[in-house]
């Protein structure tokens, strides 16, 4: 077994996607840290994960290996509290060069 610090914002499914490569590796993180599904994880909280991954649906495997190579880390509740509009240049964008 291994650890896996919550971030700020991290949910529970954020961190089963992050190392199981999809959400229902969160019964792996319910049953290793006596969690239930509507437990609220907290930044700095220390999670057991398992160190073999298992194949749950044929693509997860791939899903956690792209997030490492992309140093991604899912989080689905961090918002700043003040984005600095200011400094984006909206007035000389080319938004057609998307």
């Amino acid at each position: 077994m291994s650890n896996v610090i919550v971030k700020l914002g991290q949910t529970l499914y954020d961190i089963a996607l992050q190392c199981y490569g999809c959400p229902e590796g969160v019964f792996f993180l319910m049953e290793d840290n006596v969690l239930g599904v509507d437990s609220e994880v907290t930044e700095g909280q220390e999670l057991t994960i398992r160190d073999l991954i298992p194949d749950i649906n044929g693509n997860n495997l791939r899903v956690v290996n792209q997030l490492l190579f992309m140093e991604v880390k899912p989080n689905s509740n961090y918002i700043p509290v003040e984005a600095d509009f200011e400094a984006l240049d909206f007035e000389n964008f080319d938004f057609n060069a998307l």
